[in-house]
Order: C-alpha cells, then structure tokens, then sequence
C-alpha cells in the first residue's frame, strides 16, 4: 500500500494542542497516512502568554505579516510542505493567505485537497458582511471540513457545505493526564497552597484564562468584589497570563481576596483546582470548559454572546451554572453555590461524566477517521452550488 501524506497547517503551536498533534501522527501512521504538522511563528499577544511551543516533529514555517486596512493576515511560507501532499488541512479563517492559494489550486493535477478545520463559524467577535461572505465561499471551496463542535458543523451546513464531507471532532485537551494530575493532588498538598493562599475551604473560586480583553476581566473584579461583600472568607484565585498582567496585579494588590499566581499548567494547574471549589469566568469560555471536566471544578459563567465553540459542552445544572449576562446575577450564583456544597457535589459529578465523553483519545479517532474518510473520497467537482442542509452529526 502507498503511503499517503497529509500536512495540517496550524497558525502556530500552543501547548495544550502538543499531545494532539503527537497522538494523531502516532494514529495516521498506523493507519499508513504520514502527517506533518506544520506552524507559524506566534503572534504577540501570544507571546505574552507564554504558551507558544516548539517540537522537533513539527514544521516552522517562515511567517510574515500584511496590514491592509487594519487587519493583518498572515502568509506562511508553506511550498516545501504542501509539496506532494494528498490533503492539506488549514485553519477556517480568513486571515491566512496560504489557504486562498491552496483553494485556488484545489482540483488541479498534482494539487493537494484542502481541507479545513476549525469553529465553521466566527464565534468570538462580530464580522462584517463581507467577511462573512468571504469565510463561506472559503468553505466552500474545501474538499473536507473538520468542525471543533456539533454547531459548527451546523454552521457548516447552514453555508451549503455538503454534510457528508463534515467530521465534527470534538475538540478536547489532554484530560486523561491532567485528570491524573488531579488525582495525585493530596491532601496535605492542598493544605500547604491553601495556607500559602489563605484560603477558606467551601469559600474559594478560581480563574483560569489568558489575560486579555476576551476574558472582561474588569466584570471578573466586578463580581468578585460583589461575591466578597456578601460571602466572609471569600477569595478568587486568578491564574493567567498575558497583556493585562499588570493590571491584574494592581487589582490583586488593591483586594483582599483576589489571588493572581501567574501562568500555571499541568502539575501546577491541578493542584490550584484542587484547593478551589468552583471555576467563576466572565469572559470568553473555550477549552476551559475541557479543564473544569478533567479538574472536577464546575465553571459558573453567563450566557455572553462571544464565547468560543466549546461553551456548547457545558449544561446548566449538570456540569456547570450558566446564568444571565450579568455580574449582579453571576454575583449571586455563585454565593449561592459556595452556600450549599450539595449543589457543588452534584455539578461536579456532572464534570466527572462528560470528562469521559470529551477526551483526547475520541478528539485524535474522529480527526483520523475523517482524515482516512477525506482521502477516500472522489473530488467534489463543483464548489459553491449546494443547498444549505442540515448537518449529520456522525463522525466522518
């Protein structure tokens, strides 16, 4: 049997998406596919993170930036790894200009089948009408789709991609190893950073994010500040990193019961969910959701406008709060819940049983299966001309 070769293009590499990437080479290989994994050089406001990553399997591509009219897209010198490919898997987004090269070329002899895996809409800001046009003739004109979530291959579908060319591939982390992480916490470990903290079992949220505009943490203050007048022995734990760092730290300074730790990640990640009782976001809720599963610690948050895909996992009342958009009415939910550990105990049972259903091991299966489903199938030969349907949610 030929081997075939696949190439994804990510934008860049982040941390959490590095087990990912090596389970699903692991998994091709078997399965007589070759795959690279190719990426960008980091954005700022990534740096100022500090979860850009780096691999000796993977594939830095040169990156430059063009500023037309206020937006910046950005071309990956991606010719030597698209070369001889069989598919090529880009990111949905309008930003990279390699993707409208790899588009244009689709269908020619010797071409790559373009492939394109993301949000299959734009969740976490407003577009215009013509970037909304723009993203869907895009779609459009993809062999495959891989969908992070059941609605965006809806989404998909809604823009007259073919819904049997759509694998929904539940996007996840690694919650097999930091569920571990969780289990190996002890007691007297949970002890030592409480008191280091001073912090009030039954009395203890935490917030874990990049701290930037998307996470409104001004509303987390807000709120904070709202859930302390009413609760003695309240403290928020804010661990995170990036642009807002310095004002985070003022604000840490100014209340008592705000804690800011830094970045933290694996070891460090669990063992602060361990000392918490809950997860308290006002902003943008995205893999966090996949965090408070494997971490048993039940995110209380609003139902805002501009969260990313993964906010659909969460249930109101079965793994997770999900309350109006306001910090008055978050405010008091969380009281509430820190008042009444039962109601706790039963969101966390929640988290225990989709961290068994969102997992890394069905993320890399249903990626690979559509990548071997992709592969098999004939080329679409019109692009543009479906009706819009609805989405078949199986997994290739």
């Amino acid at each position: 049997m030929t081997t075939r070769r696949v190439t994804i293009i990510h934008p860049w590499l982040p941390q959490y998406r590095v087990p990912f990437f090596e389970a699903a080479i692991t998994e091709l290989e078997r399965r007589d596919i070759e795959l690279t994994v190719a990426h960008g050089a980091p954005p700022p406001d990534v740096l100022d993170r500090r979860d850009a990553h780096s691999a000796d399997w993977a594939v830095p591509l040169r990156t430059r930036t063009i500023r037309i009219r206020g937006r910046a897209l950005l071309a990956h010198d991606s010719s030597k790894v698209v070369r001889g490919r069989d598919l090529v898997v880009a990111e949905h987004a309008i930003r990279n200009v390699e993707t409208y090269r790899l588009a244009a070329c689709a269908g020619a002899s010797g071409a790559p089948r373009l492939a394109l895996w993301g949000h299959g809409r734009t969740y976490t800001k407003s577009q215009t009408s013509l970037e909304q046009k723009v993203k869907a003739r895009l779609t459009r004109s993809a062999h495959w789709f891989f969908a992070y979530t059941d609605g965006g291959a809806r989404s998909v579908a809604a823009q007259g991609f073919p819904v049997e060319r759509v694998t929904v591939v539940q996007n996840s982390i690694d919650t097999e190893h930091l569920g571990n992480l969780r289990a190996a916490v002890t007691s007297d470990r949970v002890a030592t950073i409480a008191a280091s903290l001073g912090l009030t079992r039954g009395r203890t949220a935490l917030s874990i994010g990049a701290l930037d505009s998307s996470k409104r943490l001004d509303d987390l203050v807000e709120t904070g500040n709202l859930v302390a007048a009413q609760l003695p022995g309240f403290t928020l734990v804010l661990a995170g990193a990036g642009p807002l760092e310095a004002w985070v730290r003022q604000q840490a300074s100014r209340y008592s019961w705000l804690r800011y730790v830094g970045p933290v990640f694996g070891r460090e990640k669990a063992e602060l969910a361990a000392t918490a009782d809950l997860m308290m976001i006002t902003g943008r809720v995205g893999l966090v959701a996949v965090d408070s599963f494997a971490l048993h610690l039940p995110i209380v948050t609003t139902r805002w406008a501009l969260h990313a895909p993964e906010f659909e996992y969460l249930v109101d009342g079965r793994n997770a709060a999900v309350v109006a958009d306001s910090v008055d009415v978050l405010a008091d939910r969380v009281v509430e819940l820190l008042r009444d550990s039962a109601l706790v105990s039963a969101l966390t049972i929640g988290c225990r049983v989709a961290a068994k259903q969102y997992t890394l091991a069905a993320m890399v299966d249903r990626f690979a299966d559509g990548v071997s489903a992709a592969l098999m199938a004939a080329p679409r030969q019109t692009f543009g001309n479906h009706e819009p349907g609805r989405a078949n949610l199986v997994r290739v």
